[in-house]
């Protein structure tokens, strides 16, 4: 598809494609280098990435996307920074924290003590997660064959 976003007709999206991007100037022009060194995907000073989805035509109306994958979590640099698990789950960040110490140490043991707890805390949160998503269900559903 070419042409500029704003001149597209919106309609329903049938094709996506997952990138990383950064806001494209609408008065780009197809020869100017300048604009197209701001938008490409190698960050040039302050330039943030996001990953998005890249759908073929602008939506026609509000939707709600579910996207699954694998997501990172902010680095925890300052003493004051917060991310997803040391907020929900602190001993979990503890318990990795000391596998990576006993790594560095080079202790075979105490890295498989380590990797067997934490493993035990991530199954639970697994089972947590599959009944949350199952409290709301009454009965089960007849298998067609």
């Amino acid at each position: 598809m070419t042409g500029l976003p704003s001149t597209r007709t919106a309609g329903s999206a049938l094709y996506y494609a997952p990138c990383l991007s950064r806001y494209i100037p609408e008065n780009a022009e197809a020869g100017d280098i300048g604009a197209l060194a701001g938008f490409t995907e190698v960050p040039a000073g302050n330039a943030f990435e996001y990953n998005t989805i890249l759908l073929n035509v602008p939506v026609q109306y509000q939707s709600m996307l579910d996207i699954r994958g694998l997501f990172y979590s902010k680095e925890l640099v300052e003493d004051d920074d917060v991310n997803y698990w040391s907020v929900n789950h602190p001993m979990l960040l503890y318990m990795s924290a000391m596998r990576q110490i006993e790594i560095v140490n080079r202790n075979t043991q105490g890295v498989n003590d380590w990797t067997t707890a934490i493993a035990v805390e991530i199954k639970q949160l697994g089972m947590d997660l599959v009944e949350e998503l199952i409290s709301e269900i009454d009965q089960m559903e007849e298998q067609s064959d």
